[in-house]
């Protein structure tokens, strides 16, 4: 291809996971880290001039399916205005999981205090145990968890969300894209918020806590490419929603709870790394990337896999500074924001909540410097060297675009809506998936780009 992005077709504008960090020290993947907890996620979904998008209207029937069809195409939806996305605003902590398909989940498990190893002194309570004892989840029994239903002894779980895309043209590839200076653009950041501190101007600081979650996090997009079933199309036929030109419905998953018929042979996974390149540890004093391998299912093995063929990988994102570069602007505007004001009765908590929705209208895009993403992820998995590290002098860092070029979600076919079911998750083979011990959030934004090139 020689150009990457030939026209935007569809952007999802706000995908803001605000995640609670908890200081929990008894569980973890690689060796000791918290439970990252999902408050809620709020999704804004924007198209161009010639894509449409919509909502997914899910209905359980007597039978006990589900029926699935698209809501009212249009160039963007707010998905909180529905009720089948009602359960973004209850769920449980993310705990680390892997996955290389969209379709098999692999959980960490570790040693008890009844186990064996333990009481011979071998190991220690909490130890993770060898790969090869891990659980596969392949029927969405982790996804989803509602806070209440979240124990202390439950580990790996993740969340999810469906959405439909439509194209009014042939062979529209779509790709997670930076897009442009006064676009949206996909990035993932620690969320800043308010600090007290007596000796700051007006008793607060505006900072980021805790930075861990932003390079573990992963966002996977599983595309069917099976035809909805009859009951599917009928019922958008006969929906309010229904416009003639979009006659037939693809895209089938497997419903939570349920044995309803998926063909994963007939799906494309597709994983999408930020920040890349940075590192809560800091190993080395350059930015650097190192390979992380997911754990899938191989020949009936749990085995670490190589994923460059289906990896979109993005460098850094970072808050912008002031014209001067003295100064993160989100900081100065927040300290303009409570300026004055009458703080007595508000928290930290309250005014960071304050200024997301009364100063900027959580409209986070103009303040972050995006990174770009690496344009070929197989020319940077061939640079590493033997302990799976990519330092920034080596060549693979400069060749970089507004998109992968070599992996995409899914080819769109004219005027066939498909829905996409959208994974988030922590990566517990990512390197920075450990120590999350300060409470922290984080904010997901995305945007789908695409070629017909």
């Amino acid at each position: 291809m020689q150009k990457i992005i030939v026209k935007l077709i569809i952007s999802i504008a706000a995908l803001t996971v605000s995640a609670t960090l908890v200081g929990m020290f008894s569980y973890a993947w690689l060796t000791m880290s918290g439970a990252p907890e999902v408050d809620g996620i709020q999704i804004n979904v924007g198209g161009g001039n010639t894509i449409m998008v919509a909502a997914d209207i899910s209905v359980k029937n007597d039978d006990g399916t589900t029926t699935h069809y698209p809501g009212a195409f249009s160039q963007s939806l707010h998905l909180s205005n529905y009720d089948s996305y009602e359960y973004l605003s209850s769920l449980a902590g993310l705990t680390p999981v892997s996955t290389v398909d969209g379709v098999n989940w692999v959980r960490p498990t570790y040693y008890g205090e009844d186990s064996e190893e333990v009481k011979s002194g071998e190991v220690m309570i909490g130890q993770i145990k060898d790969i090869a004892d891990f659980q596969i989840d392949t029927t969405l029994e982790y996804a989803n968890i509602p806070a209440e239903d979240l124990t202390g002894s439950m580990v790996g779980n993740y969340a999810f969300v469906d959405f439909w895309v439509v194209s009014p043209g042939d062979n529209y590839k779509l790709r997670v894209s930076t897009g442009g200076k006064e676009e949206n653009g996909s990035f993932v950041i620690s969320r800043m918020e308010a600090v007290e501190n007596e000796d700051a101007r007006y008793g607060y600081d505006f900072k980021v806590l805790n930075e861990a979650t932003a390079s573990a996090v992963r966002l996977g997009f599983l595309a069917s490419n099976d035809w909805c079933t009859y009951n599917d199309n009928l019922s958008y036929n006969g929906s309010s929603e229904y416009d003639s030109r979009f006659s037939f419905l693809k895209g089938r998953y497997l419903e939570k709870g349920s044995t309803v018929a998926f063909s994963a042979d007939n799906s494309k996974f597709t994983i999408y790394e930020p920040n890349a390149d940075y590192h809560i540890s800091e190993k080395y004093n350059k930015a650097y990337y190192r390979i992380t391998k997911p754990i899938g299912v191989v020949n009936g093995e749990l085995k670490e896999v190589n994923v460059s063929d289906r990896l979109t990988v993005q460098l850094n994102n970072q808050w912008r500074t002031d014209f001067e570069g003295t100064g993160i602007l989100m900081e100065q505007l927040f300290q303009t924001f409570i300026a004055g004001k009458d703080l007595s009765g508000k928290n930290a908590a309250v005014l960071t909540e304050e200024f997301y929705e009364m100063s900027i209208q959580n409209v986070i895009y103009p303040y972050v410097d995006r990174g770009y993403f690496i344009k070929r992820t197989e020319s940077l998995y061939s640079a590493a060297n033997e302990k799976g590290y990519v330092f920034e002098e080596n060549p693979a860092f400069e060749n970089v675009s507004g998109a992968t070029d070599d992996v995409f979600i899914t080819t769109l076919e004219k005027n066939i809506p498909q829905r996409i079911r959208m994974f988030v998750w922590l990566e517990g083979q990512d390197e920075d998936c450990v120590n999350f011990g300060e409470s922290s959030n984080f904010i997901v934004n995305l945007e789908l780009a695409g070629s017909n090139d």
